[in-house]
């Protein structure tokens, strides 16, 4: 089930204590610097930190589907959904990849423990240019287990 809430995903908290891990889509080009990400930075530089050296010469690039998970505290994790492929363009208006999302959404589920929430801003339906019905439908079915809280800026 998913609760819709006004506010901003980088100040998630759970009203039950419970820890949280905020999602949200990353490019494969290791493009950051626009949307969501501006704020998650000025919260804490490590999804940051992270995201970029994966695309630093020596390291394993990330490909579609990848989920990079960034501990902040006990309480708190980032979760790197790679899932947009490339930009939207004035040809190309979907840069979102609906089977990458519901690879990286699969897997964090999988890789959190049970008791963790996830929130996150309307993923690829920003910048990413998905369809949000499209996507509304992928994280109910892949987080149809955990308590999912999606935010729109006041």
């Amino acid at each position: 089930m998913i609760n819709f809430v006004k506010g901003d995903a980088t100040k998630a908290v759970s009203s039950s204590g419970s820890p949280v891990a905020i999602a949200h889509v990353c490019n494969n080009l290791g493009g950051w610097g626009k949307g969501f990400v501006l704020s998650l930075s000025a919260m804490n530089p490590a999804p940051e930190r992270l995201y970029r050296a994966s695309f630093s010469k020596g390291h394993p690039r990330p490909v579609l589907g990848d989920v990079q998970i960034i501990t902040l505290s006990p309480k708190l994790v980032v979760a790197n959904l790679i899932s947009q492929d490339g930009y939207v363009s004035k040809s190309r208006r979907r840069a979102l990849n609906y089977d990458a999302l519901t690879t990286c959404l699969t897997d964090l589920n999988e890789r959190l423990a049970a008791s963790f929430e996830i929130h996150m801003p309307r993923i690829g339906a920003g910048l990413a240019g998905g369809d949000w019905d499209q996507v509304e439908k992928i994280i109910e079915t892949t987080l149809a287990s955990r308590q999912v809280v999606v935010y729109d800026l006041t």
